[in-house]
């Protein structure tokens, strides 16, 4: 029997929670997702998942701009068997991504169907 595969996004921006979602569902996953940090701590805190798509840069319920890596580093810590991809909108931070994350993902904006493609090619590569 297959092992269950289970999924948690988190991004502040719906667009890329959903096409991240249908994603990993074709891919035999099952997805929750999470809007912001304080949300995806909750679910951290009571599921355990076998891969996390983070956006690097969250906003938070105050609208104020908070940072993914302290999420990554909670996983990493507390699950180090859960995989982590890096999502992030801005190319700069591919130059000084953090090394613990697992696999780093470049947003395309106005072009989900090629970070989707780019997504599964990932995924094929996860043991």
């Amino acid at each position: 029997m297959k092992p269950s595969l289970s999924a948690l996004v988190v991004d502040d921006q719906k667009q890329w929670r959903d096409v991240t979602a249908r994603v990993l569902t074709s891919e035999g996953f099952t997805v929750i997702q999470a809007a912001n940090r304080e949300d995806a701590y909750h679910k951290l805190e009571h599921n355990i998942f076998t891969i996390v798509i983070l956006d690097l840069r969250l906003v938070d319920e105050e609208g104020f701009n908070v940072d993914g890596l302290d999420i990554l580093y909670h996983i990493k810590e507390s699950n180090p068997d859960t995989k982590v991809i890096m999502f992030t909108g801005y190319p700069e931070d591919l130059k000084s991504h953090p090394k613990v994350a697992d696999y780093f993902l470049l947003k395309v904006p106005k072009n989900s169907s090629f970070t989707g493609e780019k997504l599964r090619d990932i995924l094929k590569n996860l043991n």
